[in-house]
């Protein structure tokens, strides 16, 4: 082997770090493939549950529009609770 030849094989291996040292023992530990799930925060909780709230009451103004005969109104007023809500679109 020339010495430019080793030289290059060096300069590479410096490059990308080390060789493999081998396989893993049963021993070593190993990083893991599922994380535990991860709970929400406490205020995010309670910021949803007001969204819910909101949107829940919002719908029932929706309701009473709508018993008015305000239909355009309600249907508005609907979309509105919602997006607030953060539900699935039922009345889009």
């Amino acid at each position: 082997m020339s010495s430019r030849a080793f030289s290059d094989d060096y300069r590479i291996l410096t490059l990308i770090g080390s060789p493999p040292s081998g396989t893993l023992a049963e021993g070593d530990a190993k990083m893991p493939t599922h994380l535990p799930p991860r709970e929400p925060a406490k205020g995010a909780l309670l910021i949803q549950c007001g969204r819910y709230i909101v949107g829940i009451s919002i719908l029932f103004v929706a309701l009473a529009l709508f018993g008015l005969r305000l239909v355009r109104a309600s249907h508005a007023t609907a979309r509105l609770g919602e997006r607030i809500g953060g539900g699935p679109p039922v009345f889009s």
